[in-house]
């Protein structure tokens, strides 16, 4: 069932991408972490990667949509997700 909601979406909920974001925001802070061994700066990446994307598509569409913030806040989740399990479980 969550993974048909994150995947496919629901009627209430527009898009039908969030999995894919979460994947993205996560392998944002992968790939910051590379290069840093900071939490704050790993899941910054993330944000900043979100808000470009977003950004991009509010230029492209010439409106703000509920999308647009529910998609930034699952890539950031992405990065949240990245940066609890690398730091502070593993």
């Amino acid at each position: 069932m969550l993974y048909r909601f994150l995947v496919f979406g629901a009627s209430w909920f527009p898009g039908s991408d969030k999995l894919f974001h979460i994947i993205f925001g996560a392998f944002a802070s992968f790939a910051a972490d590379l290069f840093t061994d900071n939490p704050i700066l790993v899941f910054r990446e993330a944000v900043n990667i979100g808000l470009a994307k977003e950004l991009w598509d509010i230029g492209r569409s010439g409106k703000v949509a509920k999308e647009n913030l529910l998609d930034q806040s699952f890539t950031m989740l992405g990065g949240l997700l990245y940066v609890t399990f690398r730091f502070y479980i593993l």
